[in-house]
């Protein structure tokens, strides 16, 4: 049950450039501070959704979900998104069948997201600091 293809990048850079984009003074700081919150939230909230799955709570699983989805989709993570709105629509079906499938391939998406995230992080600061 596959939601994107094997080889798609992690991240679409066009969602981070819309936000770098955005008018105003502080708009070239919000994108790493929305970078930096999807770092700190993204771990937790993997850890919430097994947690809603194991023990079957639907409506857990179904918020969790889309705030992971929100999250996701916030900064490009497109599979990811993806993978947690089929989660979220499970939640809202009233059902947790098929999310510890769909849990696993959150879980083989989570590092190349995080990795790339953390890569985007470190070289903002790199030119800060330049």
């Amino acid at each position: 049950m596959q939601h994107w293809l094997p080889g798609e990048e992690p991240l679409n850079p066009r969602a981070l450039a819309t936000i770098r984009g955005l008018p105003g003074a502080k708009c070239p700081l919000l994108a790493p501070k929305v970078i930096g919150a999807c770092l700190a939230d993204t771990r937790p909230r993997f850890a919430q959704l097994r947690s809603a799955a194991e023990a079957g709570d639907a409506e857990a699983l179904r918020k969790v979900a889309h705030a992971l989805k929100s999250s996701s989709a916030n900064v490009g993570a497109e599979p990811l998104a993806a993978l947690c709105k089929a989660l979220e629509m499970l939640g809202r079906q009233g059902t947790v069948d098929g999310a510890m499938e769909l849990l696993k391939d959150v879980e083989s998406e989570l590092p190349r997201v995080l990795a790339t995230l953390q890569t985007m992080i470190n070289r903002s600061s790199n030119n800060a600091i330049a």
